[in-house]
């Protein structure tokens, strides 16, 4: 598994995968981390940006009691592995459907939490989408604007799923909020990066939807 190779620093004061070739060139190209959480077994390095921590790639634990894999378009928790058993899953994590939210909000270690629109808000102050951006994935779009990664959030374009169907991968990153859309209509909101913008956009989509999930913690 690529996230267990040994870490190594280069002469860019980057946190990168070292001990091997990965499929898309050490794409794990991280800041100098503050530490490293364990979930499900995995380990996941993290970061202070403005006033909050942050994980630094595409949460892919599995979920108790969601369906992993399921065909459709299901109305209760699942998950997908969208790029199979292999290396990829590392790189992009799983898609969760809105369902799945409150599950993971639960099964956490202690005082992390799937982020709400204030979490977001605050990421993203000071910074635009491009400063959220990977160095690595994006610009497949030809309009596309290239990355800087300022705030070493390190946002990858997972993409997301819509109606049984995988989309956007290497051209968007679509994160669930654990706020709904106002009004009472449970749908869930979602931060979004699109490759040809540097726009950080929110909007809300049902539950049956899928998106990656990323954590933060308080400081």
């Amino acid at each position: 598994m690529i996230n267990n190779k040994p870490g190594i620093y280069n002469g860019f004061g980057v946190y990168k995968i070292g001990g091997g070739v990965d499929p898309f060139d050490n794409i794990y190209l991280y800041p100098v981390k503050d530490g490293d959480i364990t979930i499900d077994g995995e380990n996941y390095p993290y970061k202070k940006i403005n006033n909050r921590y942050w994980i630094l790639k595409n949460l892919y634990m599995e979920v108790p009691g969601a369906s992993k894999n399921p065909s459709g378009n299901p109305s209760s928790a699942s998950y997908w592995d969208c790029y199979g058993d292999n290396d990829l899953k590392y790189i992009f994590g799983f898609q969760y459907n809105g369902y799945c939210v409150q599950i993971i909000n639960s099964n956490l270690p202690a005082g992390w939490r799937v982020p709400n629109d204030d979490d977001f808000n605050d990421l993203i102050t000071g910074f635009d989408a491009n400063d959220l951006k990977s160095l690595k994935c994006w610009g497949l779009n030809t309009n596309a604007v290239k990355p800087t990664n300022k705030s070493f959030f390190n946002a990858l374009p997972a993409g997301q799923r819509a109606d049984g169907v995988n989309n956007s991968l290497m051209a968007g990153a679509y994160y669930w909020s654990t706020s709904e859309e106002a009004g009472g209509t449970g749908r869930l909101n979602n931060m979004r990066l699109r490759d040809e913008t540097n726009e950080v956009t929110f909007g809300y989509n049902a539950k049956s939807r899928s998106r990656s999930i990323i954590i933060c913690k308080d400081l």
